[in-house]
């Protein structure tokens, strides 16, 4: 690790876990999903929003980054909701502005579930290609506990990224034939975040609770999906908040 004290960044490779002032905790991994997930952890989570980066590949396996920690605000749509101002949410929570990103439709920012304790869950819906006005819903619930649902959309969604940071779609994605959102869940995992120790879930029935609350804001938004299908949805530990969430 190289630390720039003048700067607060540090420059690091892959498979490197390190502290920046005790607030960034991030993994490198060697996977192209995992390092474009910890790009867009570093933009949105825990208000970290931006990364400068090179592209310039040490070997086959390392790419070196130059992280840089600033102060931004998460886009929280539930203040826009409550005012009733939907269009407004929509418009500002339509996903832009991608690097070499191809330009497709889909929606993502932040819905707050337990105003006690500033409790937000960071969500990134994605229309389905083909047909969205009927395709169904699918709410994705990664497992772990505590694994970004982000794993599985560098996975199976509609993006994939190579180790330059090349981003394409690919014609295996889900998205082709449904309309999938992805919810990082529970609160505190990936980009989701509360501001006070309590707002992390204990039981699965808080998990349901929050997770309930977040997609009732959620076709608040986007009410032309309420009449679609929906497939509540997970892998691994998510085994456990697909049926909580469905009993709620």
């Amino acid at each position: 690790m190289i630390k720039d004290p003048k700067l607060n960044t540090i420059k690091t490779v892959a498979f490197k876990v390190h502290n920046i002032n005790d607030i960034l905790d991030y993994l490198r991994q060697t996977t192209a999903g995992f390092l474009y997930s910890q790009y867009f952890y570093l933009m949105a989570g825990n208000r970290i929003c931006w990364i400068n980066k090179t592209t310039e590949v040490w070997s086959d396996e390392c790419l070196p980054q130059t992280i840089t920690k600033l102060t931004c605000d998460p886009l929280i749509l539930t203040p826009y909701i409550r005012k009733h101002q939907i269009s407004e949410a929509k418009s500002l929570s339509r996903v832009t502005g991608l690097p070499n990103a191809p330009t497709f439709e889909s929606y993502s920012g932040f819905l707050t579930v337990d105003d006690r304790f500033n409790s937000n869950m960071f969500f990134w819906f994605f229309p389905s290609f083909k047909n969205p006005k009927t395709s169904p819903v699918v709410v994705w619930l990664e497992g772990g506990p505590g694994i970004s649902s982000l794993f599985s959309l560098f996975t199976f969604g509609p993006l994939v990224v190579d180790q330059m940071l090349n981003v394409t779609t690919t014609p295996s994605s889900w998205a082709q034939e449904v309309s999938i959102l992805y919810i990082d869940n529970p609160v505190g995992t990936g980009y989701s975040f509360t501001d006070n120790a309590k707002g992390y879930s204990t039981n699965e029935n808080m998990i349901a609770d929050n997770l309930y609350e977040a997609l009732q804001q959620f076709y608040t938004v986007f009410a032309e999906y309420r009449g679609n299908g929906v497939y509540i949805t997970g892998q691994s530990y998510g085994g456990h908040y697909v049926p909580a969430l469905g009993y709620k």
